[in-house]
């Protein structure tokens, strides 16, 4: 997930910028620049999230296609079995 990385690296920016701001002693800056790291953490958590869910669908959809064909073979098979000139 490059998005993911892109975050991180800039996080490690923005902690850097937030201690400069706190040896400025400038504390509103810092607050501001920890509220976005927060943010960017929660961003990167939902995108974490969401591709958990997206695999679940994936692998379910896998399985169903399985099944279907499965018992589209087995029938066909059936048929061929019972009448097997037909």
């Amino acid at each position: 997930m490059d998005f993911v990385l892109d975050v991180q690296r800039e996080e490690k920016s923005v902690q850097k910028a937030i201690r400069e701001a706190a040896k400025r002693n400038d504390m509103g800056s810092a607050k501001a620049l920890a509220k976005e790291i927060v943010m960017s953490r929660k961003a990167v958590n939902r995108l974490y999230e969401n591709k958990a869910q997206l695999n679940s669908i994936s692998m379910h959809l896998g399985e169903s296609v399985g099944m279907t064909t499965y018992a589209f073979m087995r029938y066909v098979y059936s048929k061929t079995l019972l009448y097997p000139y037909a």
